[in-house]
């Protein structure tokens, strides 16, 4: 289950090739979508800024600030959804971003995008989920958020579709907050997943380490039948998000499994609050190394969970 990050297609180059971007209309097309996207502030201000996940849209609630912060991410859509973060270069705008986003040319992003190095709190959510990420690697600057994922039935990227927008990140406050108390801790090494293998349900703060052979994801989908593998969950999300012309129509309700949430790329130390229900969960890094899909760096870090 190798999840799509920005990371990954800036840095490596492979946007158009992986997603098959040749016929998902103009560049211009894109960017006028962009002009679309839902960004609002509200008066009440919530615990935690938020950044909803929509079909094909994001709202984004609050205001995000650097240092150690959380922010809650909810997918309301029908499908599968990632919030990715591309720092812009001075001057450059979400147009420019859309545009480099859609371009063959993998040195269109070099020119628009600061080499974070997947220092951002990005994630991915499955329908009807929520979490809270929080991170200390987020820093001041304006961002063009994005989610890469193929849309049900077609297969174009969810951005072509309009679901990029522009955010702010402020700085850090005098005071900044500090790290949340954890219910558990989860590391990832390589070929290793160590942590609880029992959690209680209700709302817990899961504590992700990258360790050795990093960087790591860290992943939590909760399988919706008993006595499944990951090897299964795994299996199907292949088969259906690695398809030339996209997922079929209905493939996220028709998983075998909930993605409460992941955690793209990262080293150091991460937090995910999320609700959890009784059943049987997995954890752990399942994505490839720091480039390419390759036997050498490939991780394959899971554990079996039973949430009671």
């Amino acid at each position: 289950m190798r999840m799509p990050s920005v990371r990954s297609y800036l840095l490596v180059g492979v946007l158009a090739a992986s997603l098959g971007l040749g016929g998902c209309g103009s560049d211009d097309d894109a960017a006028d979508k962009a002009d679309d996207v839902t960004t609002t502030t509200e008066a009440a201000a919530p615990a935690h800024p938020s950044i909803e996940l929509r079909d094909y849209s994001f709202a984004v609630n609050g205001e995000l600030t650097a240092g150690m912060s959380t922010i809650d991410v909810k997918n309301t859509g029908k499908e599968f959804h990632m919030v990715g973060f591309a720092k812009l270069k001075p001057g450059k705008t979400l147009a420019d971003a859309t545009k480099a986003f859609a371009s063959e040319d993998e040195k269109a992003g070099e020119a628009v995008f600061e080499d974070t190095e997947g220092t951002a709190p990005e994630g991915f959510v499955g329908p009807g989920q929520q979490i809270g990420i929080t991170s200390d690697e987020l820093t001041a600057g304006d961002y063009a958020l994005v989610c890469f994922f193929p849309t049900e039935g077609e297969g174009a990227p969810h951005f072509t579709k309009g679901m990029v927008a522009a955010v702010t990140v402020a700085a850090a406050p005098a005071e900044a907050p500090t790290a949340p108390t954890a219910d558990a801790e989860y590391t990832m090494a390589s070929g290793k997943v160590t942590g609880p293998a029992t959690l209680k349900a209700g709302e817990v703060t899961l504590k992700a380490t990258a360790g050795a052979g990093g960087p790591h994801e860290f992943l939590l989908v909760k399988a919706k039948k008993a006595g499944s593998s990951f090897e299964e969950i795994d299996k199907y999300f292949d088969a259906e998000f690695e398809k030339k012309d996209g997922p079929a129509k209905g493939a996220a309700a028709n998983a075998p499994f909930i993605v409460v949430g992941d955690l793209f790329d990262f080293e150091g130390t991460r937090y995910m609050t999320a609700t959890l229900e009784p059943g049987e969960y997995f954890v752990g890094c399942n994505t490839s190394g720091e480039e390419e899909s390759t036997d050498a760096n490939s991780h394959a870090e899971t554990m079996k969970v039973v949430v009671s």
